[in-house]
Formats: structure tokens, sequence, C-alpha cells
């Protein structure tokens, strides 16, 4: 299980940041402010949307509408950039807590788990652990 989670966590991870990577232009994404006609609190925009153009007059902001300024806002929050970031902070996060071996026993030193024969279900992986895998709907072995 310890080993099975790590690396079924570590592809989420991947697989997350990889999306993430595959969509993100060096983008600022904003909600509108509703100051001006066009600038609906409803719409998500973007700049630099034309990345692939050398022409300055397709360099603006560009809008998406969605269908309300809940959603607006969690798209903006959601950018690929700040993905990006949660997902660097979810691998330092599995870095800190990897299981340390010593002499059929199993424990997490930043958790500071007693030690616990390996061959229990419950030594490992600690409680920071299965809640990351939880944020990726991992099976954490633990109901």
């Amino acid at each position: 299980m310890t080993d099975d989670l790590v690396t079924r966590l570590l592809a989420a991870i991947e697989a997350k940041d990889a999306k993430a990577r595959a969509v993100r232009c060096p983008a600022e994404w904003h909600v509108g402010n509703g100051s001006e006609e066009w600038n609906s609190p409803e719409m998500v925009y973007m700049w630099p949307p034309e990345f692939h153009t050398p022409y300055e007059q397709d360099k603006h902001w560009r809008g998406l509408q969605t269908d309300g300024t809940e959603m607006a806002e969690h798209i903006a929050d959601n950018d690929p950039a700040d993905v990006l970031r949660g997902c660097a902070a979810d691998r330092k996060i599995l870095n800190l807590h990897l299981p340390h071996r010593a002499g059929g026993y199993v424990d997490c030193l930043t958790c500071r788990v007693p030690y616990v024969p390996e061959d229990e279900a419950e030594a490992w992986p600690c409680d920071t652990i299965r809640a990351l895998a939880e944020r990726y709907r991992l099976d954490t072995g633990r109901t």
C-alpha cells in the first residue's frame, strides 16, 4: 500500500501539472469588475490571449463569458499558474511525509507517528498523506 499510494499520488500530481502546463501561456486571468459595459463581472479576462500572432492589434485582453460571477471567480482563482503552484506544494508535502523504514518498522518522521510493524495496514501513510490523496480522489485504504 505504501509504495503504491506514493506512486499513484505522484502520477495524479503529474497529470494535473501536465494539464495546467498544456494550457499555460504567460497568462493573467482576472474577473471583470463591471467598470465598463464590456467589463462584466461574469467575464474572465485573459492576457496575453493571442500569443501565436506577431500583430500588436491582436494583443489585448480577451474575455470568456461564464454563467455567473461565482463561476467567473472560480475560473480566475484556478488559472494554470495557480494549479502549477498547488502541484509544486503537493509534491513538497508528499516529500515531507515519505515513510521512514528501519528494522521492519515504518513511520512518518514529520508527523512523529510511533514505529509500527511495516506489515500493519495502519502504519503508513500518515493522515497528512491520506488527506493529500483524497484531494486527488485516490483510495487510501482507510474508510
